[in-house]
């Protein structure tokens, strides 16, 4: 059995009925040396993984060693780097044909990891079946798919109880008004209403994601994909102008120096009732009860309509988590980086 093979299986063992976040893909490199789980020999696989959120680091752990138990020959190194350089990470260790054997990527990730050669083609797996339709269109090239997603997660705010109750809001905001108001009541309260850790560029682009998955996508605007082509105009698109309206009306609510504080930080805010709220995926109620298993928390859609009835919770697009997006001049004065991120 080829090296390759058993990274395959790996893989194919750690994504089957788990979840976390993004999508697992695994090198098409094949090695000299070969081996085989019946023959004993051993075998040690690199993975690299770019997340630092403390409850996936603690289920990738939990899962490599339960798959290094059921197979004594197979070890799993973890490369850990940061979030937001893993790409170019992954892309300079391409270049120089020193390629990891299982690593995580985004959808937006596809057009420049593909290409390589060194992304194995997933479609004659066996796994694809526990897959409903559609699922993978994000992670299929040319008909050829290249990645599984461990994720289903929707772009949402998550919530301390405890926190709305101390602040005297009684139910979660169903208009944008609402919304506002229930900040300002948390700032009363001396709770923080927006826990955000933009020291992570993922967690500036999350935060833009929700509302942007809301405002825009939620009521038909054009995609990012389509702005940053120049199909279509920002100053001519009613949704993206809302976009960036709320944006630079929430950033007053958030937490002292956001851009100086980590998002594991956030998160122990947001989970001991020192923050009301955080913009972000469904992941966030996983990492908020890991830090406080006592507190509970909710989710609801950001309500950017004045009309209840038209705010829904959208799901992830593939530009999501690790994604690209436009910082509003508040925020870029305070980010040290390009215009586009």
């Amino acid at each position: 059995m080829k090296r390759k093979a058993l990274a395959a299986m790996l893989a194919c063992a750690m994504v089957c009925g788990m979840t976390a976040g993004g999508s697992l893909a695994w090198a098409d490199e094949v090695k000299e040396d070969e081996v085989s789980k019946e023959e004993g020999e051993q075998v040690t696989l690199e993975f690299i993984n770019g997340s630092a959120e403390e409850q996936y680091v603690a289920w990738l752990d939990e899962v490599i060693a339960n798959f290094e138990e059921e197979n004594p020959n197979i070890k799993i190194e973890i490369q850990k780097t940061s979030i937001d350089s893993f790409n170019q990470t992954v892309m300079t260790r391409f270049s120089a044909g020193d390629v990891p054997d299982l690593f995580s990527f985004s959808a937006n990730d596809m057009t420049d990891m593909v290409p390589s050669g060194y992304v194995l083609d997933l479609s004659e797996s066996e796994n694809l079946e526990n897959y409903s339709e559609g699922m993978l269109d994000a992670f299929t090239a040319d008909g050829k798919v290249y990645a599984l997603p461990i994720a289903n997660d929707f772009m949402c705010v998550t919530y301390n109880k405890a926190a709305f109750e101390q602040a005297g809001i009684t139910e979660t905001p169903k208009t944008w008004s609402e919304f506002l108001e229930a900040c300002g009541k948390l700032q009363e309260a001396g709770i923080t209403p927006i826990a955000s850790g933009f020291a992570e560029q993922w967690v500036v682009n999350g935060t833009s994601q929700t509302v942007y998955c809301a405002q825009v996508l939620a009521n038909g605007g054009p995609s990012l994909a389509e702005m940053v082509d120049r199909s279509s105009k920002f100053a001519e698109t009613e949704q993206w102008r809302e976009f960036y309206t709320k944006l630079q009306e929430i950033y007053p609510y958030m937490n002292e120096d956001p851009f100086g504080k980590d998002q594991n930080t956030c998160y122990s805010m947001l989970a001991n009732g020192e923050a009301g709220m955080i913009l972000n995926g469904t992941w966030t109620v996983t990492n908020a009860t890991a830090m406080n298993p006592d507190a509970e928390f909710g989710i609801f859609a950001l309500p950017v309509s004045e009309t209840a009835e038209d705010n829904v919770m959208p799901m992830c697009p593939p530009e999501s988590r690790s994604s690209r997006v436009w910082i509003p001049p508040i925020w870029k004065a305070h980010l040290r980086m390009p215009q586009i991120l």
